[in-house]
C-alpha cells in the first residue's frame, strides 16, 4: 500500500527572544517497526511536560484510499521525547468515545498524572493510565454558561496558572464568504471544575488560526499558532493581562 500524503513533523528550538535556535525532523520509525497508525505523519501534535518528562501528543493519520476523502482512520498517538526531542517511546491511545474525529486532544498534568480533554463541549476529561483511558465526571455544556449557541472545540495543551489549569478553546464562524476561527480562555479549578470562559478573542484577524500550544516563561503566556495552515507564530501575552480576561487574581 502506497501512502502518497504524509505530514512531517520538526522540533524546534527556541531563543529567549523566541528567534529559531536550531530544528530537528521528528522521526515516528525505529529500526524494529513502522508505526502504521501514523502512516501518513502526525498532524495537531501538541508538546508537553508531565512528571519532569516531555511529552507530545498528535492525530495519527492513515488513509486507506489514494485520496484522503476515500478513508480516513485517525488514532491519537503519545509520544515520549528525550530534552532532544528524539522519540524514546511510542504509544497508540485508543478512543474510550468513538467520536466521528478523533483529534485535538488537550492533554495537561493534574496529581502528577497525565490528563486530557477528550471534548471541550461536552467538557469531558480522561484520566491516562498506561494505555487505558477513565473518564471523570461529566460537566455542563459550555453554552450554559456563555450562553451562545455555538460548538466549542479544543485547541491547546494546558498548564497551572494561578491555582488551576489554563487553557485556549476556539469556535468557527462564518465572515461573508470564509469562516473565522474565535479563540477563547478557559480555567479549570485544582478539582477541574470549569470555573470560567474569557471573552472572545482573535490573534491577527479574521481567517483560520488554530492555536496548538501553551506555556508560560516568567511573566508571560506564550501560545504557538498557525495562520491558515501556512505559517507559524508565537505570540506573548502578559500573565496578569490573562488573568484579567479570566477574572482571576
Amino acid at each position: 500500500m502506497n501512502y502518497p500524503h504524509r505530514t512531517e513533523n520538526y522540533i524546534l528550538e527556541l531563543r529567549g527572544d523566541l528567534s529559531i535556535k536550531g530544528c530537528r525532523k521528528l522521526k515516528l520509525e525505529s529500526d524494529q517497526y513502522s508505526l502504521i497508525e501514523a502512516a501518513n505523519g502526525l498532524e495537531d501534535m501538541r508538546l508537553f511536560s508531565c512528571g519532569g518528562k516531555l511529552y507530545g501528543i498528535g492525530a495519527g493519520i492513515r488513509d486507506a484510499g489514494w485520496k484522503p476523502s476515500e478513508q480516513r482512520e485517525i488514532t491519537q498517538i503519545l509520544l515520549t521525547l528525550d530534552a532532544l526531542g528524539n522519540v524514546l517511546n511510542q504509544n497508540v491511545l485508543n478512543s474510550p468515545l468513538g467520536y466521528d474525529v478523533e483529534k485535538n486532544w488537550m492533554p495537561f498534568e493534574h496529581n502528577s498524572e497525565l490528563h486530557i480533554i477528550y471534548s471541550v463541549d461536552p467538557l469531558t476529561i480522561l484520566k491516562v493510565q498506561g494505555n487505558q483511558l477513565i473518564q471523570l465526571g461529566s460537566q455542563p455544556s459550555l453554552s450554559k454558561i456563555i450562553h451562545e449557541d455555538m460548538k466549542y472545540r479544543g485547541s491547546t495543551n494546558g498548564i497551572p496558572f494561578r491555582g488551576g489549569y489554563l487553557f485556549v478553546i476556539h469556535n468557527r464562524r462564518r465572515y461573508g464568504e470564509k469562516h473565522a476561527y474565535i479563540h477563547y480562555f478557559m480555567f479549570l479549578d485544582r478539582d477541574l471544575n470549569l470555573i470560567q470562559i474569557s471573552e472572545p478573542f482573535l490573534f491577527d484577524r479574521p481567517g483560520i488560526e488554530f492555536a496548538i500550544n501553551l506555556v508560560e516563561s516568567g511573566d508571560s503566556v506564550l501560545i504557538s499558532y498557525g495562520i491558515a495552515d501556512r505559517q507559524s507564530r508565537v505570540i506573548s501575552v502578559d500573565a496578569n493581562r490573562v488573568a484579567d480576561l479570566i477574572g482571576i487574581s
